[in-house]
C-alpha cells in the first residue's frame, strides 16, 4: 500500500470509532472509557511539566506534533504557555478546536502532515513535543527534521513514545487490523543517533514510567520493590520495556553561545 493510503487511515481513524470511542476523544483524559489510560495520561502530563521546568523554565511557545484530539495542548494552554498543535486528521483537529473553544483557550490547531515542514512554524518555538505521535508516522527522519526546523536555536524537543516492543502489543495489533493505522515501537538508539546527526545536542533519556514509579505501601514486599525497580528500569527494563522519554536541545547559534 502507498504511503498516502496508509496516512489516509490515520486521517479517517476518528470517523471509524464507535460512539463510545468517539466520546473518549472528546472527553480524554476525563472518562471512564479506559481508566488505566487516563492514569497514564495524567502521569505523563506531570512528567512533561517536570521536563519543561527542568530544561526550559523560561519557555513560552510550545508546538505539539501529532496532537490528536488536543487534550495535552489544551492542558498546556491552561498553564499559560502559547500552544499550537498539528495533526494529519481533520477530525482530530475539529475535536481539539471544539474543546479549546468550550474552555475559552487560545490554543491554535492546524491540519498538517508531520512529515512535511510547515513554513509558518519554522524557528518559532521554544519547545516541540512528540507525545504518542511519532510511532504513527511512516518516516521518523522526516518528522524529526520538521521538529528541528520548528525550534528556535537552543530550543528543546521532548519525545514520549512507546518502546520497541509496542509493535507486538496486542492492542496495537488490533488497532492495525481494525483501523489500518500505523503502530510501531520506537528504537531508542536509532532515534538518539539521528537527532544528534541533524543538529540536536545533549540528547538525554529519562526513565519516567513503569512499575518503579508506582506508589508503594510500607509492607516489606513493596518496600523491596521500591528499592529494586528503579535499578531494573535503568539497567534492564529500560532497554526494551519502559516508555521512551527523550529530551534533546537544538544547538544554539554562535551569537547565543
Amino acid at each position: 500500500m502507498s504511503s498516502d493510503g496508509r496516512k489516509q487511515f490515520e486521517v479517517d481513524y476518528p470517523k471509524k470509532l464507535d460512539e463510545r470511542g468517539k466520546q473518549w476523544l472528546h472527553d480524554k483524559p476525563f472518562s471512564s472509557y479506559d481508566r488505566e489510560e487516563s492514569q497514564k495520561n495524567f502521569h505523563d502530563f506531570s512528567t512533561i511539566l517536570f521536563l519543561l521546568n527542568q530544561n526550559a523554565p523560561k519557555a513560552k511557545k510550545i508546538l505539539e506534533l501529532g496532537c490528536g484530539p488536543g487534550w495535552l495542548s489544551n492542558f498546556l494552554s491552561k498553564m499559560d504557555y502559547q500552544v499550537s498543535g498539528l495533526d494529519i486528521s481533520d477530525g482530530m483537529i475539529a475535536i481539539a478546536r471544539e474543546n479549546a473553544a468550550k474552555q475559552k483557550l487560545d490554543t491554535k490547531f492546524y491540519v498538517k502532515d508531520l512529515e512535511e515542514i510547515d513554513q509558518d512554524q519554522i524557528s518559532k518555538n521554544d519547545i516541540v513535543i512528540f507525545y504518542d505521535a511519532l510511532h504513527h508516522c511512516l518516516d521518523d527522519e522526516k518528522a524529526m527534521q520538521a521538529a528541528y526546523a520548528y525550534l528556535k536555536p537552543n530550543g528543546i524537543l521532548i519525545l514520549a513514545e512507546p518502546n520497541a516492543i509496542h509493535t507486538e502489543n496486542e492492542g496495537a495489533k488490533t488497532a492495525v487490523d481494525k483501523y489500518g493505522v500505523t503502530e510501531r515501537g520506537i528504537i531508542i538508539k536509532n532515534i538518539s543517533s539521528y537527532l544528534k546527526s541533524i543538529g540536536f545536542e545533549s540528547v538525554m533519556r529519562y526513565h519516567a514510567s513503569g512499575q518503579s514509579f508506582s506508589p508503594r505501601s510500607e509492607s516489606p514486599k513493596e518496600t523491596l520493590k521500591m528499592i529494586i525497580f528503579p535499578l531494573l528500569a535503568r539497567f534492564y527494563y529500560g532497554r526494551f520495556k519502559t516508555r521512551v522519554w527523550l529530551v534533546a536541545r537544538k544547538k544554539a547559534t554562535k551569537n547565543e553561545n
